[in-house]
């Protein structure tokens, strides 16, 4: 028995042959259900817009179509992704994909739509970006979405230099104000120097509905279960 069937072409777009995507550092894909129809979709960031493929029951990809006008090269200068990263995470728990980028002031979000497009972006919080709290590129210091508290929201998990901040998703679609929850899994707490040699992943490892933290180290594989914070959201969250 075979977990995967043998691999077939799924669409002509998105690769350096067709479309002209050269490299994920200037033109980033994703894959999230932006229209809430329980399928991924691909979501490109082209050079002057954002591409949406959504998925199809047969396992391949519509064509590609303009969903929104921002997070590129040429809407907004969103030179790359290393210095401004664009995640995919459904922050208002309505099961659609949204896009959260982290800016150079700030983190913006566009609603996903129920017709696979995205809302105009709005920023969320004044942080995890470049000139709010010296996040300078994601290989240093990486962000990550994931429903750490188990509500239904994707929050922002922020990998900094003396530990994790976690950003709790509001109803209307924020970022509640950052705060430290596990001094571990960091530059100056661990020394993982770097995203490219120790990586840090968020998953649901022990399946309670929370995202964990998972860190691939010098000497194996850690995982920091998120707890139950009770009353106080950001006590003891790992």
């Amino acid at each position: 028995m075979t977990l995967f069937a043998t691999k077939k072409l799924a669409i002509n777009s998105f690769s350096p042959l067709k479309g002209g995507w050269t490299n994920f550092d200037t033109y980033p894909r994703q894959l999230g259900d932006v229209n809430g129809d329980g399928r991924d979709d691909i979501v490109g960031f082209g050079h002057t817009f954002v591409f949406v493929s959504l998925g199809q029951s047969d396992g391949t990809f519509a064509s590609p179509s303009i969903a929104l006008d921002s997070f590129t090269v040429d809407g907004g200068r969103w030179t790359d992704f290393d210095t401004y990263p664009r995640q995919l995470g459904d922050v208002n728990g309505d099961g659609r994909a949204d896009i959260v980028g982290f800016a150079h002031r700030g983190v913006y979000v566009s609603l996903g739509q129920s017709d696979g497009t995205f809302a105009p972006a709005f920023k969320a919080i004044d942080s995890f970006a470049v000139d709010k709290g010296g996040w300078l590129n994601f290989n240093t210091y990486p962000r990550q979405l994931a429903d750490v508290n188990g509500d239904g929201r994707a929050d922002i998990v922020g990998f900094a230099n003396q530990g994790v901040y976690v950003s709790l998703g509001q109803s209307d679609s924020t970022f509640a104000p950052p705060s430290i929850v596990i001094e571990d899994f960091a530059v100056d707490r661990g020394g993982w120097l770097n995203f490219d040699t120790y990586p840090r992943q968020l998953g649901d490892v022990n399946g309670d509905g929370r995202a964990d933290i998972v860190g691939f180290a010098n000497d194996g594989t850690y995982v920091a279960l998120a707890n139950n914070p009770g009353v106080d959201p950001l006590i003891s969250i790992f």
